[in-house]
């Protein structure tokens, strides 16, 4: 793709922001591309090396904040048609209800979701301190002269010193996956309010 299509799409799809927000974005992603041009890289190069236009609105969706884009969606000086008014007024007992109970179930599963992913990497600690509690009582059961009760508490802790790695490495890999649900859904919240296709 060339600097000027991808210029040309980046501005396209970035029509929903101020014009003067958009216009300094596409000039930043133009000056990328001369920067890496000046690099050695060709044109072509250059632009592939950035991202698609996806990536780059997706960045740039990310750094905005929603508040600014809800405000450049909501212009109070925009006229609205008597039958939306009339509609929303009227529909008011059937939509607002609805809309509250969509996002108290969704909030109350997203925070379900962080619960028990903390309460999982609590668990993992607790694995941990047990296995480390099978060592310290290995030790006392080899000074007691009871090897076969030793090598038995010192088993137990291998073993659940590998369960706490398994619940830490998959924790961690939730933990993360529920970090980028979040930056994808707050994301697509912010393309709602900006032409993106």
């Amino acid at each position: 793709m060339k600097k000027e299509e991808f210029l040309l799409e980046l501005k396209d799809r970035l029509s929903g922001l101020p014009s003067e927000e958009a216009e300094e974005r596409v000039a930043y992603y133009g000056e990328l591309i001369d920067h890496r041009m000046e690099t050695g890289l060709t044109e072509e190069e250059a632009v592939t090396g950035i991202g698609s236009v996806n990536e780059a609105v997706g960045q740039i969706m990310s750094e905005i904040p929603l508040t600014q884009l809800v405000k450049r969606r909501v212009d109070p000086k925009k006229k609205h048609s008597v039958g939306k008014i009339v509609a929303l007024i009227v529909l008011f007992p059937i939509w607002f209800p609805l809309f509250i109970a969509f996002f108290a179930v969704f909030l109350s599963l997203y925070i379900t979701a962080w619960a028990l992913l903390i309460s999982f990497f609590f668990v993992g600690v607790a694995i941990v301190v047990a296995s480390i509690g099978c060592i310290v009582a290995a030790v006392g059961y080899m000074a007691a002269g009871r090897p076969l009760g030793a090598i038995f508490l010192i088993g137990t802790a291998l073993i659940l010193a590998g369960i706490a790695i398994l619940f830490f490495l998959v924790n961690g890999g939730l933990i993360k996956g529920l970090a980028k649900l979040t930056a994808k859904l707050a994301i697509s919240i912010k393309r709602k309010f900006v032409k993106t296709e």
